[in-house]
């Protein structure tokens, strides 16, 4: 096994030229709210538990806050407005690989069984506990124990030795380096 990953990521100007100029980019929280703005609620609970999560994985190097989203097929690369198209080689060490399909169950703020039976046991139990939506765990103060058992679940996320289906596969750098990137002149 090789001991660098092929990664896909697109990033604004902005980005470039601070690679440039620095040689290296890392992502303050600022920025990120600053893209997303007041989006909803759902998505700053799911973003604060990937930070937390992946800094105990992966601890970030000094000035890092949020981590660079980055793929490994570059069909899954939005490259919407100025956006420009990286190729990086990135050591495996610094790769945080994960599934984009659990992610969006993360963020959809649902409970990521560990199998069908688990699935149904949940399932029972917020039935048994008059749960119509499972967003109500977390819109509403009334269930901590079961909002805590979704959140415990979003754990799996980076669980360590879990076969990744290449097809879903998504990843996380906590930066990019100049000597990692190489611009994409196209899709």
């Amino acid at each position: 096994m090789s001991d660098t990953i092929l990664l896909w990521t697109a990033q604004r100007p902005i980005v470039l030229d601070t690679l440039e100029r620095e040689g290296v980019y890392r992502v303050l929280r600022s920025f990120v709210e600053q893209k997303y703005g007041e989006s909803g609620w759902n998505f700053q609970t799911a973003y604060q538990f990937f930070v937390q999560a992946a800094r105990q994985v992966l601890p970030p190097p000094a000035g890092a806050e949020s981590p660079v989203w980055c793929w490994p097929d570059p069909r899954w690369v939005g490259l919407d407005g100025d956006c420009t198209l990286l190729r990086l080689t990135v050591p495996r060490a610094q790769v945080l690989l994960f599934d984009s399909r659990q992610w969006n169950a993360i963020l959809n703020l649902s409970y990521l069984p560990t199998d069908a039976q688990d699935q149904a046991a949940f399932e029972r139990e917020l039935a048994r506990q008059g749960v119509k939506s499972p967003l109500d765990l977390f819109r509403t103060p009334f269930y901590p124990q079961l909002r805590r058992r979704v959140e415990n679940s979003w754990k799996q996320l980076f669980a360590p030795g879990a076969a990744l289906d290449p097809r879903y596969t998504q990843a996380a750098v906590w930066e990019l380096r100049r000597e990692w990137v190489e611009l994409c002149p196209t899709k």
